[in-house]
């Protein structure tokens, strides 16, 4: 207990919506002991399916509870930014958009408002919902940053890949393809990845891409491919939330043409 106050504390004191804070930083936590117990989901695919299909449920639910959630919030106030959902807020915002595989045009929305959120914090005018990033500046004194920049490329990566096309950060992993020096999916003219990369503030791709190895060990177990798990969120589509077996079901189709369009 007291190491999450420690944790949290000063970004609590400093969150400008309380009751914001608290409700996004729950829906944090849980998302992310979600992605642990992933593995223990992912050791089941090939020992025991039904239990594999028992946990990919709970965790749709959970992710699916978590996105109308967000979605609510969004259309109240916009993205939730450091100053009025503090940094750990803002994460949890982050989180719950990028785990939302099971609503592409929701990510999408998600995507046009962390971009203007971004763009607000560096410079004078928006950035269109569907323009591009603009190149990096200083950040203006009276516009303090709102957002992290590598959130901004994660979720474009992420909205990139489960529409069938290139990301442009390397940022996306598929498990089982993955090696440690250099990301299993796509990417757009890849000569210029780490200048892109760069210009978000992140590390060069092989180091990204080892650091991916360590923290999420899961990654290197068997696992359903993107076609295999199209066709069994069809057939648990009963048992998901409204629509959220068909979603997935189409993002894991959209991630197989992806990788068969670029073999």
């Amino acid at each position: 207990m007291f190491g999450k106050l420690a944790k949290y504390g000063a970004d609590f004191i400093h969150a400008r919506d309380k009751a914001l804070w608290l409700e996004l930083v729950w829906m944090g936590e849980r998302d992310q002991w979600a992605t642990r117990q992933y593995a223990r989901i992912l050791a089941a695919w090939t020992a025991d399916r039904a239990r594999w299909r028992a946990g990919v449920t709970r965790r749709a639910w959970l992710h699916w509870r978590h996105a109308r959630r967000l979605d609510a919030i969004i259309t109240r106030v916009g993205w939730p930014g450091f100053d009025r959902a503090g940094r750990y807020g803002a994460l949890a915002a982050f989180l719950i958009a990028q785990h939302a595989d099971h609503d592409r045009e929701f990510q999408a929305r998600c995507l046009g408002a962390l971009r203007s959120a971004y763009a607000r914090g560096r410079w004078d005018s928006p950035v269109p919902p569907d323009g591009p990033v603009p190149p990096d500046g200083p950040v203006p004194p009276d516009r303090p940053m709102q957002v992290e920049p590598r959130h901004l490329a994660y979720l474009t990566d992420r909205v990139a890949i489960l529409h069938g096309e290139p990301q442009e950060y390397g940022s996306q992993f598929l498990g089982p393809l993955l090696a440690p020096d250099h990301p299993a999916l796509p990417i757009r003219d890849p000569d210029q990845v780490e200048r892109r990369r760069a210009a978000m503030g992140l590390e060069p791709l092989a180091t990204y891409g080892a650091a991916m190895w360590r923290t999420f060990p899961h990654m290197r177990m068997a696992a359903p491919t993107p076609t295999e798990a199209a066709a069994e969120y069809r057939a648990l589509a009963p048992s998901l939330p409204p629509g959220a077996g068909a979603g997935l079901a189409q993002s894991f189709a959209s991630l197989a043409s992806l990788i068969q369009d670029h073999q």
